[in-house]
């Protein structure tokens, strides 16, 4: 543990955020995430939403202390795509869940038996939340070695800390996206766009954003997958997006990647 309190840590990467620049927040934010790293001595983390879409789209932030221990993506990609299930985890209702070496050499899910044989031996899962949604999670991993202080109190300090750099990354990543696409999209706020939805076509898209197919919406809606198809493609010219990536965004930008009460 570093000597530095938690008080000072929690300015540091406030001054740090703020006095970075929108294009360079990759840069800015792998700082911050070296000096939690050093604060609670870890050795690597990883921000990643719930949603497959947005695994695919990249999102996802990694940093660590020793550039031998950077997270190669590549390494946890299965070929039958059990490596999603990893992201059932989150799903969980405590505040984290900790992975300790015997428990990593005994795992069958694809991820942790990976993260075993590469030298993990210890590793923790804490979910996140965004404007009281669930978004993801920040997992810490240590090589070689146990982290027997980490407790309670510091898992709520990194779910602090991890939750102020989604409000900075989603900012940074909504002004980028709008500056890139500004001769495309029209020129109307993510509300007035909304509006134009349907009370359907909302549930449609909450369920894409979740990362289902037309098929699956379609069984759950009780709706043929054509329908659902033709509701993508109206809803795409109705909010003026040229895609259906740029739908997906736009679903998961304005919280509807959520799981849908019932």
């Amino acid at each position: 543990m570093s000597k530095m309190s938690f008080e000072s840590l929690i300015l540091s990467q406030s001054q740090k955020l703020n006095a970075g620049e929108i294009e360079k927040f990759a840069s800015t934010w792998n700082n911050c995430a070296t000096e939690l790293l050093d604060f609670y001595d870890i050795d690597r983390l990883t921000v990643y939403p719930n949603s497959p879409i947005l695994l695919r789209d990249k999102k996802t932030l990694s940093s660590s202390r020793h550039p031998m221990l950077s997270l190669q993506k590549l390494d946890y990609l299965s070929d039958d795509g059990s490596h999603l299930h990893y992201l059932e985890l989150i799903k969980m209702q405590t505040l984290y869940r900790t992975f300790d070496e015997a428990e990593l050499a005994a795992s069958r899910q694809y991820v942790l038996k990976r993260l075993f044989r590469q030298g993990g031996r210890w590793h923790t899962i804490i979910p996140l939340s965004f404007f009281a949604k669930p978004w993801g999670a920040i997992s810490l991993t240590n090589f070689e070695r146990n982290h027997k202080g980490f407790s309670e109190v510091f898992a709520k300090q990194i779910k602090m800390i991890a939750e102020m750099w989604l409000c900075y990354w989603q900012h940074a990543d909504l002004r980028l996206s709008l500056h890139g696409n500004a001769g495309s999209i029209a020129q109307e706020s993510d509300n007035e766009r909304l509006i134009k939805l349907t009370q359907k076509q909302t549930t449609i898209l909450s369920l894409l954003a979740q990362g289902k197919s037309a098929k699956e919406c379609g069984e759950l809606l009780h709706l043929s997958p054509r329908t659902i198809e033709s509701h993508k493609y109206r809803m795409q010219i109705g909010l003026g997006l040229d895609s259906k990536a740029e739908l997906i965004q736009f679903a998961l930008r304005n919280g509807l990647g959520s799981p849908l009460k019932s």
